[in-house]
C-alpha cells in the first residue's frame, strides 16, 4: 500500500515538474525568431474581409523579406474556406502582404497569416549569416460577416427597352382611324403591362384624341380617331415586368394623313457621321495644320441619300463655340488652330436643313469625335526605372513607340526603340541612372484606328539613391504627321534644324516638339532648356 501511495505521489511531482519546465522552454522556442514576429489586422466590409499582414521586431526593424507568405481563412468551424500565398525576395523592399477575401457567406471566420523565410532588418548586411530562415506565424481575431438585410429591399429602377411601332392610316369620312402596332425589343416569354397609345396632331401639336390604354403581353394595338388631314405622330409606352424583371419602353411613328385616298407612310431619315484626320504641310515639310474631319451622311433606310440632299448643313462643336455651315455634308476642325486637345472627346451637333427631291427634310444628330493622345508614367521597382505609356481615346493601334531619357544638361542618356507593335500600351525600362533629375519622352509612329499619326507624350522624374518617383507635370500630349517626323530626322541627322509653321499660340510647345521629334533618337531636351532653346 505504502509503495503504491508513493508511485502515485512521483507520478504528481513529475508533472508538477513538466509545468515548471515547458513556459522556459516555449519562450525559448518563441526566441528562437529573433524577436520578429507578424502583426495581421482583419476587416470585414460587407460580404468581404480585408486582410493586412506585417512582419515586426522587437529590436530591430525589418525592411524586406525573402520567403513565402500565406493567408489562411478558417470559417465558423475551424474548416480552411480559402488560402492565398505569395513569393517575396529582398529586391521587393517590403514586408507586408494584403488580400481580400470576397464573396463570404454570414458567419464568424477567423485569418491565419504566416511567413516561412528570411528577415533583413535595417543595419543588416546582405547575406548576413543573421538572415537564417523563420517561421512566423499569427492568427487574428474572430471576424463577423453580418446577414444582409432584405426585409426593406432597395426599390430597382425599371430596365428601358425599345418598342417597334407602325402605324396604318385609314381615312373615313367624317373621322380617320390611325391603326397602331406596337412590340417589345426583347426575347422574354412571359411579360405583361399596361400599353398607352397617343397621337400627336403635328400641324398644332394637340391631341386629337384621348390616350388609349392596353393591357396585354410583349404586343398590343389600338385605333386611334382622328378627324384633320395632315401629319401625326403616335407615341407609344409600356410600363410593366418582363420575365419577373420590371421594364418600361417608349417608341414612336410618324404617318401622314393625306386629303386623298388612304394614309402613306413617310419616308424615315437617319443621319450617321463618321471622322479622319487631314495632315497639310509646306513645301519645305512644315506642318500647316493637323485636322479632324468629320463626314455625314443622309440615309432613307439602306440608302444613301446625301447626293439628292440640297440644303444647309451645320457642324457645331458647342464646348469651344465652333460652328461651320455650307452647301457640303462635311466639316474639318483644326486640332492646331481651334483649340482641340488631343486625348479629349467633342460632342459635334450636326444639322441639316434642306430638300432631298421634292420633300423637305430636317434632320440632325450628336456625333462624338474622339482625338487620340497619351498618358505616361514612371515607376521605380527593384532598381528599374519604367516609363510607360497608353494611347487614349483609341481601339487599335499598331506601329513603333520609342522611348528616350535625358539628364538636366540636355544630354542624351539612354533610348529605347520598339517596332511591329499592336497595342495601345508599351513601356521601357531603364537601368544604372543615377541620381538626379530626368525628363522621358515616349512616341508612338504608326495608324491609330485607320489613321496614320504620330502621338507623344513627356514625363518628368527623379532618382534618388534607393528609389525614384515622378515630379509634378501637366504637359498635354501632342498629335504630329509621320511624314513629317521621318523627314526632321533626316535634317537632324544631317545636323540642320527643321522649321515648323505652328501659329496658335496654345500649340507653340507641341510646335516645337515637332521640330525636334528626330531627337527621340537623339534625345530630348530637359523642359526647361528645351522651351528656351525654341524661344518658347
Amino acid at each position: 500500500m505504502k509503495r503504491r501511495v508513493r508511485a502515485f505521489s512521483m507520478v504528481w511531482l513529475a508533472v508538477f515538474a513538466l509545468t515548471l519546465l515547458i513556459p522556459p522552454f516555449q519562450a525559448l522556442a518563441q526566441d528562437d525568431n529573433d524577436g520578429y514576429g507578424i502583426q495581421v489586422t482583419a476587416k470585414a466590409d460587407g460580404d468581404s474581409i480585408a486582410v493586412d499582414a506585417e512582419v515586426t521586431g522587437q529590436e530591430k526593424k525589418p525592411v524586406a523579406l525573402n520567403g513565402d507568405w500565406s493567408i489562411t481563412l478558417l470559417g465558423p468551424e475551424g474548416n480552411e474556406v480559402d488560402s492565398v500565398t505569395d513569393q517575396v525576395t529582398f529586391d521587393k523592399g517590403t514586408v507586408t502582404f494584403s488580400h481580400g477575401f470576397k464573396g463570404l457567406k454570414p458567419g464568424e471566420y477567423q485569418v491565419k497569416a504566416e511567413f516561412k523565410g528570411s528577415v533583413r532588418a535595417e543595419g543588416d548586411v546582405a547575406d548576413s549569416p543573421k538572415q537564417k530562415p523563420y517561421t512566423l506565424e499569427v492568427a487574428s481575431d474572430r471576424i463577423t460577416i453580418e446577414q444582409p438585410d432584405v426585409d426593406d429591399p432597395e426599390p430597382t429602377e425599371p430596365e428601358t427597352i425599345g418598342i417597334d411601332v407602325s402605324v396604318e392610316a385609314v381615312k373615313g369620312k367624317p373621322t380617320s382611324i390611325l391603326k397602331a402596332e406596337a412590340s417589345l425589343k426583347t426575347d422574354a416569354t412571359e411579360v405583361e403591362g399596361d400599353w398607352n397609345f397617343t397621337a400627336i396632331y403635328q400641324e398644332d401639336n394637340t391631341k386629337p384624341s384621348d390616350d388609349v390604354k392596353v393591357k396585354g403581353g410583349n404586343k398590343a394595338s389600338a385605333d386611334l380617331t382622328v378627324v384633320s388631314t395632315g401629319v401625326y405622330v403616335v407615341h407609344v409606352t409600356f410600363d410593366g415586368t418582363a420575365d419577373g424583371k420590371k421594364v418600361k419602353g417608349e417608341g414612336s411613328y410618324e404617318v401622314t394623313l393625306p386629303k386623298g385616298g388612304g394614309g402613306k407612310d413617310p419616308v424615315n431619315y437617319e443621319m450617321i457621321a463618321s471622322h479622319g484626320f487631314l495632315i497639310q504641310g509646306y513645301d519645305d515639310g512644315g506642318i500647316e495644320d493637323i485636322a479632324a474631319s468629320i463626314k455625314a451622311d443622309l440615309m432613307a433606310g439602306e440608302e444613301n441619300v446625301t447626293p439628292k440632299a440640297k440644303g444647309t448643313w451645320t457642324f457645331e462643336v458647342p464646348e469651344l463655340g465652333l460652328k461651320k455651315s455650307g452647301k457640303e455634308s462635311r466639316a474639318a476642325f483644326s486640332i492646331l488652330h481651334e483649340g482641340l486637345d488631343p486625348g479629349h472627346e467633342y460632342t459635334v451637333h450636326i444639322a441639316f436643313d434642306g430638300k432631298v427631291g421634292k420633300k423637305k427634310v430636317k434632320q440632325e444628330t450628336d456625333y462624338q469625335l474622339a482625338i487620340p493622345g497619351m498618358k505616361s508614367g514612371y515607376d521605380y521597382n527593384g532598381g528599374k526605372n519604367t516609363v510607360t505609356a497608353e494611347l487614349t481615346l483609341a481601339e487599335n493601334a499598331e506601329g513603333s513607340w520609342v522611348t528616350a531619357v535625358y539628364d538636366e544638361d540636355i544630354e542624351l542618356v539612354d533610348y529605347k526603340e520598339t517596332t511591329g507593335v499592336k497595342g495601345l500600351k508599351h513601356s521601357a525600362d531603364f537601368q544604372d541612372l543615377e541620381p538626379g533629375k530626368y525628363q522621358a519622352v515616349t512616341i508612338f509612329d504608326g495608324e491609330i484606328d485607320g489613321s496614320e499619326l504620330v502621338v507623344w507624350k513627356e514625363v518628368s522624374f527623379e532618382v534618388k539613391k534607393n528609389g525614384g518617383a515622378p515630379l509634378p507635370g501637366n504637359e498635354k500630349p501632342c498629335v504630329g504627321d509621320p511624314k513629317t517626323g521621318k523627314k526632321i530626322v533626316e535634317d537632324i541627322k544631317g545636323g540642320k534644324m527643321p522649321k515648323t509653321a505652328v501659329d496658335h499660340p496654345s500649340w507653340m510647345l507641341c510646335g516645337g516638339v515637332i521640330a525636334t521629334a528626330g531627337l527621340l533618337i537623339l534625345g530630348i531636351v530637359y523642359r526647361r532648356k528645351w522651351l528656351g532653346l525654341f524661344g518658347v
